[in-house]
């Protein structure tokens, strides 16, 4: 099989191309599945909102969530938040589009998680203060009446209290909270979340249509370049046979020799297909997946350690069982071309002896030897996808 190998060399180009499609291939089908938890997370569970920087706001809500910024992020957020129209008698400010949307909604979903907690602990009766409110004052504005040095203390303990909880409440917190001030203002939150998913459902159809596109290229390069290697091959085979001698010809057999011209070539050009389009693209995508699958939480990495040493067992185990079989083709084959040419070439003699019945029999017999064996190894080798699906599912 090596020796195969040096005749690619003028197909180096199509080689490289071929890898590098295999690459975006492997990000595109690894990227496909990242949209569809969108569409279930954001797009239908936080009525797609995507995260806490929050696009239209009330400024009593403004004010509260300034309550516990710190001086540098309260005049970064109000530099970006300008007043747009009034709602009920209240101004409402509008996040401006050229803002860092990343910065805007970090900086606010802790302050948004600590509203949740006071207001929170204020409905259970739970005092986060040290002295009694007056009736009728509302928490926040009894904060803001607090000396300096006790209305620190207070955040603090609010602020230690949020910085315990896991980053995933925070952020549900905050995301609960954006939808909440949207309803409050009358912000069509069923027309974000319908514009959401329009979008990202047309990104996964414009990722398939690239997969697919890749995928068609991928075969359409291997495909040239195996039929390509076999020319070649096949060339090279005819001249060295045409050169044998009889005594030669006579030690490989003629029908062997066919079989080599014809069938072995052609299964020589199927196996590089097989390596061009399925052994370079599983460790891509098997290392790929790994990654994708540690970012998402890597502590369930052991799942999919699991799931790998599972799917080696089963490939080792198909393989070892497929693989005698496979050896023995070959021979079948040869068998099945030696009894093929024989009665095609001694037909007048068969005629002659009527011997048709017995010539049948023969050929029925190398076909059906040859037939077993192929549908074993189908049967064999058909499980693997389905086990493996299994597996990864």
């Amino acid at each position: 099989m090596i020796k195969i190998f040096k005749y690619l060399k003028n197909s180096l180009l199509s080689i490289i191309a071929i890898i590098i499609l295999l690459f975006i291939q492997a990000y595109l089908d690894l990227t496909l599945p990242e949209y569809t938890s969108k569409i279930v997370n954001v797009g239908i569970q936080q009525a797609g909102i995507e995260d806490s920087a929050i696009k239209e706001i009330s400024a009593g809500t403004l004010n509260k969530l300034l309550l516990f910024l710190s001086v540098e992020d309260k005049e970064y957020i109000l530099k970006w938040y300008q007043v747009s129209h009034e709602y009920n008698g209240e101004s409402i400010y509008k996040l401006e589009r050229n803002v860092d949307i990343k910065k805007v909604s970090q900086i606010l979903a802790k302050s948004m998680a600590v509203i949740s907690y006071v207001e929170q602990s204020a409905s259970s009766g739970n005092s986060i203060i040290s002295f009694d409110i007056p009736e009728g004052m509302h928490i926040y504005d009894a904060l803001v009446l607090l000396p300096d040095e006790q209305k620190q203390a207070v955040l603090d303990k609010i602020n230690d209290t949020v910085n315990k909880l896991p980053e995933s409440i925070i952020e549900q917190s905050a995301i609960n909270f954006v939808k909440t001030e949207y309803n409050k203002i009358a912000v069509d939150t069923e027309k974000i979340q319908t514009n959401y998913i329009i979008k990202i459902g047309l990104i996964m159809i414009g990722i398939a249509f690239a997969a697919m596109a890749t995928g068609i290229l991928i075969v359409l390069i291997g495909s040239r370049m195996a039929a390509r290697l076999a020319k070649t091959l096949r060339s090279k085979v005819f001249k060295k046979v045409v050169g044998f001698s009889k005594s030669e010809i006579k030690k490989f057999g003629q029908s062997s020799l066919i079989t080599r011209t014809t069938n072995d070539i052609q299964q020589v050009q199927m196996v590089i297909l097989f390596l061009l389009r399925v052994v370079f693209y599983a460790p891509i995508v098997g290392i790929g997946g790994v990654i994708k699958a540690m970012n998402t939480n890597s502590s369930m990495t052991y799942i999919i350690a699991i799931a790998l040493i599972a799917i080696v067992i089963i490939m080792i185990t198909l393989f070892i069982i497929a693989m005698p079989k496979f050896n023995a083709i070959q021979k079948l084959v040869d068998k099945l071309n030696l009894v093929s040419r024989e009665i095609l070439t001694g037909l007048p003699v068969i005629r002659a002896f009527s011997n048709e019945n017995h010539e049948e029999k023969r050929f029925d017999l190398a076909n059906k030897n040859l037939t077993n064996v192929n549908i074993f190894i189908n049967r064999t080798m058909s499980f693997m996808m389905p086990l493996m699906m299994l597996v990864m599912n």
